[in-house]
């Protein structure tokens, strides 16, 4: 059978073959050519624009770009769930029926969830109930073949890490000290002991062990709450050196090493804890567990602040969200305060509703996680600022975090689960006049917080 070949020949090859005398080109038949090409590309332009039209007014859009602009001075209802997909309601997300993960038609595909803590939101306990789910031979969440919570703890304890023995779950704590250059934590002995492993070698582990895990096809697990360092002052205004480090560590298998196609496939799950006093007291109560600072008075912990801003790290959700978001990760927002709320247990709404694991209800395997409201009581000798002023501080914490409102809102990439007080807050933000919101949202974040702790001074010295 022969093959079927078509040969491209020019307009004057045809009139030949056919034996007719080609007629030169005329002045006037040039003209009329390119009158021909000016309508023809005319008529494109105009069906062009008349297509860009109808795509932005089609009725399941919502809002344009515009309109999204003008919006956030407006008393109109807020937005926080995401605008390009459906938005689940607050039961949807209790009941676990939606999967939360960027695009649910990828939601079988690997991809990278970071759980971001900040310090003081049960992180701990989250981490410690995912070595438990990961070290069940058993598999009783179904974990372990999609996910991988793979680190080099085994290593370190085998070659005599002194920290790695007294807090296994806590390992990826380390990865973020080796990635701001702080002294290696894997020692013979807890502050002059041996260095058994550079933090160069540190994180070379670290990143072998995420290709293995991804070269088999699992997801990744990161979880700890030093990565709320990120809200530290240095970094503000730029692209997030210590982010941006992290992620460059994480593997692609179509795109490579540090791509931004690939910050796409990452998820950061961020908690909000309120009443936002509760959060700082409980940094106080952390700080005295020091030697050092066990005689510390809360006034007298605020004045350290005024000293090392970077000491409101862990109080920021809000901008640690803004930095992931920045980088085009999506974000989900976790809002203590609706799971304590609806009777669940934290670390069950990471391991059943985030990872989807086979849960029975909201049971988990997991121990309890406590939310820590009240890991401050028995000190209440040494907490010598009235209840009035208490609350007066949790007012000035929330318009601190109204900050980045402007930022936040009806962002495509922001899922907010177990909407309870974050919901308030956020319409609280929306309430606040115009010009306190706008001066607000232009200073830095150094401005900002300096504002917060003159703030605080005052009411303080008002006692």
């Amino acid at each position: 059978m022969g093959t079927f070949t078509r040969s491209f020949r020019s307009r004057s090859d045809v009139v030949a073959h056919r034996g007719i005398n080609p007629v030169p080109p005329t002045k006037h038949s040039k003209l009329a050519c390119c009158f021909g090409l000016l309508l023809v590309m005319h008529c494109l332009i105009h069906y062009s624009v008349a297509l860009c039209r109808t795509r932005l007014h089609r009725p399941d859009r919502k809002l344009n770009d515009a309109s999204k602009r003008s919006k956030k001075w407006t008393g109109e209802e807020m937005k926080t769930k995401r605008t390009n997909r459906s938005s689940p309601n607050y039961e949807t997300f209790l009941s676990g029926s939606h999967n939360v993960v960027r695009n649910s038609e990828e939601s079988n595909q690997q991809q990278v969830i970071i759980l971001a803590g900040p310090h003081k939101t049960a992180s701990s306990s989250i981490q410690y109930n995912l070595m438990r789910w990961f070290g069940d031979t058993n598999d009783t969440l179904g974990l372990q073949k999609r996910w991988s919570f793979d680190s080099p703890i085994k290593i370190f304890q085998e070659e005599g890490c002194v920290s790695a023995l007294r807090y296994p779950y806590q390992v990826f704590y380390w990865l973020v000290q080796a990635i701001l250059e702080n002294p290696t934590k894997c020692r013979s002995n807890e502050l002059t002991g041996e260095i058994i492993y550079t933090r160069e070698e540190m994180l070379e582990l670290y990143t072998r062990r995420f290709r293995e895990s991804w070269s088999r096809g699992k997801s990744i697990i990161i979880a700890t709450e030093a990565i709320d360092t990120a809200n530290s002052i240095q970094y503000a205004g730029t692209s997030n050196e210590l982010l941006l480090k992290l992620l460059q560590l994480l593997p692609s298998s179509s795109t490579g090493y540090g791509s931004r196609r690939f910050y796409e496939k990452t998820t950061a799950v961020i908690m909000y804890r309120s009443p936002r006093i509760q959060q700082l007291q409980s940094m106080w109560f952390q700080h005295t567990k020091d030697k050092r600072n066990q005689n510390l008075t809360f006034s007298q912990y605020l004045g350290k602040i005024r000293s090392n801003l970077n000491m409101l790290n862990p109080l920021d959700s809000f901008n640690l969200a803004k930095q992931f978001l920045i980088l085009g990760a999506q974000v989900i927002l976790i809002d203590m305060s609706g799971i304590k709320a609806a009777q669940e247990d934290i670390s069950c709404v990471v391991g059943c509703k985030i990872l989807e694991g086979h849960c029975r209800g909201n049971d988990c395997n997991a121990t309890f996680t406590r939310l820590n409201a009240a890991n401050y009581s028995g000190r209440d000798r040494k907490m010598d600022v009235s209840n009035e002023n208490l609350i007066k501080i949790n007012e000035a914490i929330k318009l601190y975090d109204c900050q980045h409102y402007p930022w936040l809102n009806d962002n495509k990439d922001l899922i907010i689960m177990y909407p309870f007080d974050l919901q308030s807050h956020l319409s609280w933000c929306q309430e606040q006049p115009q010009q306190r919101m706008m001066y607000l949202s232009n200073l830095t974040t150094e401005e900002a917080r300096r504002v917060l702790v003159l703030a605080i001074d005052k009411i303080i010295t008002s006692d």
